[in-house]
């Protein structure tokens, strides 16, 4: 967790960014499938349909079992939960504590750590 905010430099605007880039594109049709009608309801269909293809077909290679797909949105709203944590965290706290040394959001934008 002490990288996620890190990943996005440290910027809450890409924290936002990204949160709804990855809700739109990999939780959404999930639940487009269920509370849409007509043609959103079929290209969310779709989506999902490809989506689980996707990880169908790459779960061999990654040596996990093809059934893991099923949870794909729900680690997808794992992953956002602990970008926003660790971006809150990390302002609240004015940085991270990290094997006993404080390290200060001003330090940690610097990249002087």
């Amino acid at each position: 967790m002490k990288n996620a905010f890190a990943g996005a430099d440290y910027r809450i605007s890409k924290v936002a960014a990204a949160s709804i880039a990855l809700f739109t594109f990999t939780v959404w049709p999930f639940l487009g499938m269920f509370l849409t009608h007509g043609a959103p309801q079929i290209i969310n269909f779709i989506i999902v349909g490809l989506i689980f293809f996707l990880c169908f077909d790459t779960a061999q290679f990654h040596g996990v079992k093809r059934w893991c797909g099923i949870g794909f949105p729900i680690a997808t709203l794992l992953f956002i939960y602990i970008m926003w944590r660790a971006m809150l965290t990390t302002i609240f706290n004015n940085g991270i504590h990290w094997r006993g040394t404080h390290y200060s959001l001003a330090e940690l934008k610097a990249n002087k750590v």
